[in-house]
């Protein structure tokens, strides 16, 4: 068998699953029933996902069920319908009651307690009615099922009582198969909850079966294979809430050494489930070692947001241990990872809070094994964040220099990596492209094409595109799309087809670039990836600009706007994006919400990146507001220049010709017109945008001749 990474094989197994369920489809019509979906994990997340995005054609009916509080990434596609499902009203609980009565009517003292107590919930009414039938209190007479003396027995008034009151009255051993089972999770198989309980097989046979009469759990499967599932999730959630707190931790100490017992060669498999029921046995030092496996198991996936979850248990491990100088340096590491994790989907805040419980730490004991680590976090948190450029690249250069002292190459690529995108959007690309070309020779010495893929993709996105050099960009985001697609996991590919997708919107071809984008923003729905999603939604709303459908301009741009906002995360590109969102406005024929303040913006922006052409948009608006603020844009869009000159922001400087053009226009100025379009042409000719050369060549050709 050919080797081939998890991502592969994930995606080789989501593929496999959508062509049978397309095939079985297409002999004859299909229904799919998937239930609580609020339990799936993420990897069958992304496979729903992905088998949801292939069906439009197909004659399948794909029915999923969740509680409110699960909000799916696929919610907005046009072929999902989301159906709220209320309570059942008086009649219709009580229809219900009576046909699982196996009667025509009740009386009115168990139609009261129906209604009271089970409130319209449908499985509320059958537990509510199987505790009639355990107690048996249901009976026949005149006026309906009723039943005997009304204080001579005592109905639990709460669905929780009544389920507890359904289970105490079973046998111990039957209390002890579900009570154990409760811990495992909603389906446990035969074999882990005969060695947890340690029941004898013709004692754990008797309660299993007495818990499938109760109708508290069902079967799948026969003999050794067998799996149980409980009824309900609330069955299995009630159930575990009734433990005391030493019940909890000794059944979940048996769990664990039973996975551990009954899976010796596949323990990584089984990490995650360890430590959890370590972590809750109270034997933090194996939950520890267990949720740090499981973490690396999850970045080896891609799965960026189950490494945190993980890390973030072995931090929670490790800190219920007693602190010694071993234990000390060990949190220094899981949080120092933890900040890498975070770094992954550039949650700056969120890093920079992993690690600032230990940075004292780490620098009394000169810990340079995590200080680059820690480094990096600190400064890409000020830059990107805190927008303190100057010790923002204090703290990244101090994370190269340690990182190549002690020779640590996992380090040296962070370091570098975040150096030279701080550097480019300082507009300092030649410095940039040394660190991302350091990130790259890190990668092809490690064969590491994840990293590959990341560094070729920023390099793309930061140091090339602003400055011009779109024919180098293109070849290096094909060359990202390559290495991405052989990792094949969602995040190394949204970022991959995300830098492909903007270097097309530089180079000028629409088309390609919006396939790419949009292709970009499912990868990071897929990722969880939202800066990156708000990064795309930046250049699909300027492909709608520049296409004139300025509706969908406005709606990038605010789904971009809240996207950074919501998750504070790349402050310094806002000011550019709300400042093109006012654009799009008034070029939809609408007007400012807030009144239109061109020095807010100005004043706002510490990027160097996009200084001029924010002054260049700017001009835009004014000349398109009022006559009386030409003189004002004019001066506005020499400064663009004159910025975008001096920050070697090649390609801004091509717009900003362009739009010098429009003002020109606006003055009646035709020389100016044709003579600024020429220099736009000229500049998108010498960066290599063909697609941009077209673009204002035909707008000096709609030019009239003086």
């Amino acid at each position: 068998m050919v080797k081939t990474s998890p991502e592969a094989r994930r995606e080789w197994i989501n593929t496999a699953l959508i062509s049978m369920v397309i095939a079985q489809a297409q002999r004859k019509p299909l229904i799919l029933v998937i239930e609580d979906l609020h339990w799936v994990d993420s990897a069958s997340r992304e496979a729903i996902g992905e088998l949801l995005g292939s069906i439009h054609a197909e004659r399948i009916l794909l029915l999923l069920t969740y509680r409110p509080e699960f909000v799916p990434e696929w919610i907005t596609k046009s072929n999902f319908h989301q159906i709220v499902l209320g309570r059942l009203s008086k009649d219709n609980s009580l229809s219900m009651a009576c046909h699982l009565l196996e009667t025509q009517a009740v009386g009115s003292d168990i139609a009261r307690q129906v209604l009271e107590k089970t409130e319209g919930v449908p499985f509320f009414i059958e537990e509510f009615v199987r505790s009639l039938k355990d107690f048996n209190i249901a009976w026949e007479h005149e006026e309906g099922t009723g039943r005997t003396g009304q204080n001579s027995l005592h109905i639990p008034s709460t669905i929780h009582d009544i389920i507890m009151a359904r289970v105490d009255i079973l046998p111990e051993t039957v209390r002890q198969i579900i009570k154990t089972g409760s811990v495992i999770e909603r389906e446990f198989s035969r074999s882990l909850i005969s060695r947890a309980t340690g029941l004898e097989p013709e004692n754990l046979t008797a309660g299993l079966t007495a818990l499938k009469k109760a109708e508290l759990i069902f079967q799948r499967g026969a003999g050794s294979d067998a799996a149980y599932c409980f009824n309900h999730a609330l069955t299995m959630e009630v159930v575990y809430a009734s433990l005391l707190s030493s019940q909890k931790q000794r059944i979940h100490r048996r769990v664990g050494r039973a996975i551990e017992a009954l899976h010796p060669e596949g323990l990584d498999e089984y990490s995650a489930t360890l430590a959890r029921h370590f972590s809750e046995a109270g034997l933090f030092q194996e939950a520890a070692a267990y949720a740090k496996a499981a973490a690396k198991r999850a970045m080896r996936s891609g799965a960026y947001r189950d490494a945190i979850v993980h890390s973030q248990s072995q931090v929670h491990a490790l800190e219920q241990l007693p602190l010694s100088a071993v234990n000390q340096q060990r949190i220094i590491d899981a949080r120092t990872v933890l900040a890498n994790y975070y770094l992954s989907l550039d949650l700056y805040s969120e890093a920079k809070d992993a690690v600032a419980p230990v940075v004292d730490a780490a620098i009394d004991l000169d810990y340079q094994k995590r200080l680059p680590g820690i480094y990096v976090a600190l400064g890409s948190y000020y830059y990107w964040v805190d927008q303190n450029s100057a010790l923002a690249l204090e703290y990244l250069r101090k994370a190269v220099a340690v990182a190549e002292e002690t020779g640590d190459f996992i380090y040296l690529w962070f370091s570098n990596f975040f150096l030279g995108t701080a550097l480019s959007t300082e507009c300092r690309f030649k410095e940039a492209s040394h660190c991302y070309n350091a990130a790259m020779t890190l990668s092809e010495m490690g064969n590491h094409l994840r990293g590959l893929s990341a560094a070729k993709a920023a390099m793309t996105a930061y140091a090339c595109l602003f400055s011009g050099r779109v024919d180098d960009a293109c070849s290096m985001s094909k060359e990202a799309l390559h290495a991405a697609e052989e990792c094949a996991d969602a995040h190394t590919k949204g970022i991959a087809y995300g830098a492909y997708g903007a270097a097309s919107f530089f180079k000028g071809d629409f088309a390609e670039a919006q396939r790419f984008l949009s292709d970009a923003i499912d990868f990071s729905l897929k990722a969880n990836h939202l800066a990156l999603m708000g990064w795309v939604e930046l250049w699909l709303a300027n492909i709608h600009f520049y296409s004139q459908r300025y509706t969908m301009a406005i709606l990038f741009f605010k789904r971009a706007i809240a996207t950074w906002t919501n998750t504070n995360q790349l402050q310094q590109w806002l000011p550019y994006l709300k400042i093109s969102l006012e654009r799009a406005i008034i070029f939809d024929g609408g007007y400012s919400a807030t009144g239109f303040d061109p020095t807010t913006y100005r004043q706002k922006n510490k990027n160097k990146m996009v200084a001029g052409i924010i002054d260049a948009t700017i001009a835009d608006i004014l000349i398109n507001m009022d006559p009386e603020f030409i003189p004002k844009a004019e001066t506005l869009v020499q400064s663009a220049i004159a910025a975008d000159q001096r920050n070697n922001t090649k390609w801004c400087v091509g717009q900003d010709y362009a739009v010098y053009a429009e003002v020109c226009r606006a003055k009646g100025n035709q020389a100016g017109v044709k003579d600024n379009l020429r220099k736009a042409v000229g500049i998108f000719s010498e960066c290599g945008a063909s697609g941009w050369v077209t673009f204002y060549e035909d707008r000096l050709a709609e030019s009239p001749f003086e």
